[in-house]
C-alpha cells in the first residue's frame, strides 16, 4: 500500500508526453524527493516491525518496489492517454 501511494505521488511529479508510439517521461527534484521519502518510510516501517519482533524478508521489499513502479507507470500511461479504454469523468 505504501509503495502504491508513493508511486502515484511520484507519477504526479513527472512530465509525460507521447512521441509516436513511445511514452517519454521526465522527473524533477520532486521525483527525487518522493523516492527519498519512500525509502525513509520503508526503513521506519522495517525498524518498527523489528521492534515488534516481526521479520521482514526481501520479498516484502520487492513487493513494495513492484507496487510503486506499477502505480507510477499506470498513472503515467493514463495521463498520456495510452489507456484508451478508460474515460475521465
Amino acid at each position: 500500500m505504501v509503495g502504491a501511494v508513493a508511486g502515484l505521488a511520484r507519477g504526479m511529479t513527472m512530465s509525460v508526453r507521447l512521441e509516436g508510439s513511445m511514452l517519454v517521461t521526465k522527473g524533477s527534484w520532486k521525483t527525487v524527493l518522493s523516492w527519498l521519502g519512500l525509502i525513509v518510510v520503508r526503513i521506519a516501517m522495517a525498524g518498527g516491525a523489528a521492534l515488534l519482533g516481526i521479520h521482514e524478508g526481501t520479498g516484502t521489499i520487492f513487493f513494495c518496489v513492484a507496487a510503486t513502479f506499477a502505480a507510477q507507470n499506470l498513472l503515467l500511461a493514463y495521463r498520456a492517454g495510452v489507456l484508451g479504454g478508460l474515460k475521465t469523468a
